[in-house]
């Protein structure tokens, strides 16, 4: 299943070590450049997510995907990629983005969630 996510839910992942975990579970993960960005600007900080996630990017094991549109939230950004890319799922916490996400029919997973799949799934004990 392709997935489009927001920085929120990689960051979360990447700061518990469990990135390969989220990939394991959605192994076609699509990332709008406006979330890369985001994302990115972690490293003046000296983050350790950031490294991780760039190198899943580099991997390939994260496509980067780049908008047409400019001064996009990352929330909108996702929604807008998603849609582009004809993805149906996307991987988001943020509740207006939920919202606006659901309004054009898209199917929209939060952390919390993603961890109960994982669980389901025995992925996670």
């Amino acid at each position: 299943m392709k997935v489009a996510v927001d920085s929120s839910v990689l960051i979360f992942f990447a700061k518990m070590q469990k990135l390969g975990l989220l990939l394991d579970i959605f192994p076609k993960v699509v990332v709008s450049s406006t979330v890369f960005e985001e994302i990115m600007q972690g490293q003046k900080n000296g983050t350790q997510e950031c490294i991780e996630i760039q190198g899943m990017v580099k991997q390939k094991k994260i496509v980067l995907a780049f908008e047409k549109e400019k001064k996009l939230s990352g929330e909108e950004s996702t929604i807008k990629i998603a849609l582009r890319k004809k993805t149906k799922t996307i991987l988001m916490d943020d509740f207006v983005g939920i919202k606006k996400a659901k309004l054009v029919n898209l199917k929209v997973y939060s952390c919390p969630f993603i961890l109960l799949k994982a669980l389901k799934n025995n992925k996670i004990t």
